[in-house]
């Protein structure tokens, strides 16, 4: 499964806070949480992309949700 969240930049401080619960609370079943950062009154947006990831903690596997791409700024095509 996937995950597609748009927010505005207000709501962006919440989404690897989302991120982690998608991922986390399905076992790792979510495959990826895209979150679409569209800021108004500009022509630019971001995007990131969480992936399951496990990782070697105190010599036990855990189970977390990392960024594999950060913040990529696109413009956006139309007018605002």
């Amino acid at each position: 499964g996937m995950v597609i969240e748009v927010c505005h930049s207000k709501k962006s401080a919440r989404v690897p806070h989302l991120a982690d619960e998608y991922i986390l609370n399905t076992d790792g079943n979510m495959k990826a949480v895209v979150a679409f950062n569209i800021y108004k009154g500009s022509k630019a947006a971001t995007f990131t992309v969480w992936r399951p990831e496990y990782v070697v903690e105190d010599g036990v596997q855990v189970l977390q949700a990392a960024a594999a791409i950060k913040s990529q700024v696109r413009l956006l095509p139309g007018q605002y």
